[in-house]
């Protein structure tokens, strides 16, 4: 997911007490801007437990090196308590048009999409617990829409999207399962509008949350002519992916755009959060309506990717966890916010896109999903599980091998988790690699088999 670096202020640590809140000339001196915005606290404690699952001295560690115009500080008497403004309406809608139907699922375009061209795919079948009771024929049929949803992408000149799975409904799912194909934007098939892909990271991993949303007015045009215009095409023949759709060639080159943007819609969701856990934000501080750019403009930061670490032997052995029938599961080299929470599912043979997968890839990689999700259950009860694919790099792909990734994460903390991760990435220690893939390796090995027998009989019957 999305990495941008930027340069916090020093983490105020120092204790003030009301009428003694003035700096030093040598203080402000030390901070990187001459007026950066306070966020003010109780006590240790209150700024401790806002700062949650992180440490002081990590959060500490991040923002030393960084130019963000934020300075934390606590006082001994109480803040004034306020309610918190609502800045997220929510998700409604999203299962609203229907625009393809067949025994197995249901598609639709949203009342409020995201983005133009947004669409949610819904299983029937009621009472669905989870992705470990999707059934094969239900993850096949899932697959083939997605086939054929990216064939219908590209006469609108769409080359890539993100596939996001649940394993609980989220606002909107209307307690049903639901699969969320999400496109890039318009005109941006060749480049990734960072300010989107920071958006589309709050929708699929914390929509809940009440921090401002970009709304992107262009998606909540047409409606009537979209829905339209999908269920037309659901109808009709596509023509079928060729082999140039659903590969890259590497050396390849990527494009991001917007990065400045993307800045200051963190810098704001950040504000915003810890204003929400009881802090006192300075009053020049306003929660900005944001609006998504949707012009390419300025510089274009260009990265070329020379090959693909996912084909890489020393990455595959520092980071591999399992493998069954061809299908590899490794720990993401990303720090998340706890320990073994975020894993990758790939084929081991190398294929850029995933409606590129065999359909035995597809069965193989649904059956090893279904035993990491519930090794994750087990491993953090109190959490969600979320699978997304980032299909191009115009969604946020960069690394051109078709992977699923699977995070574990806390509801409660993912939000200034993923915030505040997000300005800067930081790659796992040796240790916790070695620790993870060793423990979730076992781990896998005792689920796999009770997962594959339901799979196995299944087989034989047919």
């Amino acid at each position: 997911m999305l990495s941008i670096p930027l340069m916090f202020s020093r983490l105020m640590t120092r204790f003030f007490c009301r009428g003694a809140c003035s700096f030093s000339k040598a203080m402000l001196a030390s901070l990187p801007l001459a007026c950066p915005m306070l966020i003010t606290f109780q006590s240790p404690d209150h700024l401790k437990q806002a700062l949650r699952p992180h440490s002081i001295e990590e959060v500490e560690k991040r923002i030393s090196s960084c130019a963000l115009s934020l300075a934390f500080e606590y006082r001994a008497d109480d803040l004034e308590s306020q309610s918190p403004p609502l800045r997220n309406p929510g998700v409604t809608g999203l299962l609203k048009h229907s625009v393809f139907e067949s025994n197995q699922l249901t598609i639709y375009y949203p009342e409020f999409p995201r983005v133009p061209h947004h669409l949610a795919i819904a299983l029937n079948r009621p009472c669905i617990e989870g992705m470990t009771s999707v059934s094969e024929e239900e993850n096949q049929a899932i697959f083939g829409c997605i086939k054929k949803i990216a064939e219908i992408y590209k006469e609108i000149h769409i080359t890539g999207f993100v596939i996001a799975q649940y394993d609980h409904p989220q606002q909107g799912h209307l307690n049903r399962y639901v699969v969320e194909i999400i496109p890039h934007l318009p005109g941006f098939n060749k480049v990734k509008n960072l300010a989107d892909k920071v958006d589309c990271n709050r929708h699929v991993l914390f929509r809940h949350a009440n921090i401002s949303p970009v709304i992107c007015a262009a998606a909540r045009e047409g409606i009537e002519t979209s829905t339209l215009f999908w269920k037309d095409a659901f109808k009709r023949e596509t023509l079928p992916l060729t082999t140039e759709d659903i590969t890259i060639t590497f050396p390849h080159v990527r494009y991001d755009s917007h990065e400045q943007d993307a800045k200051q819609i963190l810098e704001q969701h950040l504000t915003e959060i810890l204003k929400d856990k009881g802090a006192e934000v300075d009053s020049t501080f306003i929660s900005r309506n944001l609006s998504m750019p949707m012009e390419i403009t300025g510089d274009l930061k260009v990265i070329e990717v020379l090959e693909c670490p996912f084909c890489d032997p020393a990455v595959l052995q520092k980071q591999h966890v399992f493998e069954y029938n061809g299908i590899k599961v490794i720990y993401n080299i990303r720090k998340g916010a706890k320990v073994g929470c975020n894993f990758l599912i790939f084929p081991k043979r190398h294929i850029e896109k995933v409606y590129g997968l065999s359909q035995e890839e597809i069965d193989t990689i649904g059956i090893v999903r279904k035993a990491l999700v519930e090794v994750l259950r087990e491993s953090h009860p109190d959490h969600a599980v979320i699978t997304y694919i980032q299909d191009d790099p115009a969604n946020g792909q960069t690394v051109f091998h078709s992977h699923e990734q699977v995070v574990s994460i806390d509801p409660d903390t993912i939000p200034f988790s993923w915030t505040l991760l997000s300005f800067y990435l930081e790659r796992i220690t040796d240790e916790e690699v070695a620790q993870v893939t060793k423990e979730f390796g076992e781990k896998m090995e005792q689920k796999i088999d009770r997962v594959t027998i339901p799979f196995i009989k299944n087989k034989l019957q047919n």
